[in-house]
């Protein structure tokens, strides 16, 4: 039963292995240590959220939720959870062109 879900899931174009295309960087740390307490403390996601990570870029540790859709990032940047945000919508393929997964983190630079 797995391996014709799988067949039907690579057959309609979704793979059940692939990453995020799109995501909202929602906060900034400048060490790790301090992005993961503040991961944890998430409690309500919006939906449609894949996964929360952590991304090193540009010397910062940024916590980016992660969407399959730009449609999805768009309607989840307007949730009440980012009032008074400085929240944005990324291309993550762009905006981290040159990913690196180093296990608790992913290193853009």
């Amino acid at each position: 039963m797995k391996t014709l879900i799988l067949a039907v899931l690579i057959l309609v174009g979704i793979s059940p292995l692939a990453r995020a295309q799109w995501g909202i960087v929602f906060d900034s740390h400048r060490s790790l240590s301090s992005a993961q307490y503040e991961r944890r403390q998430i409690r309500n996601r919006p939906n449609n959220v894949i996964d929360i990570n952590i991304y090193r870029r540009r010397n910062r540790y940024n916590l980016l939720m992660e969407f399959r859709s730009e449609e999805q990032a768009n309607q989840a940047v307007e949730d009440p959870m980012f009032n008074n945000s400085s929240a944005y919508v990324v291309d993550i393929p762009i905006w981290c062109s040159l990913l690196e997964d180093m296990g608790e983190f992913n290193k853009c630079d």
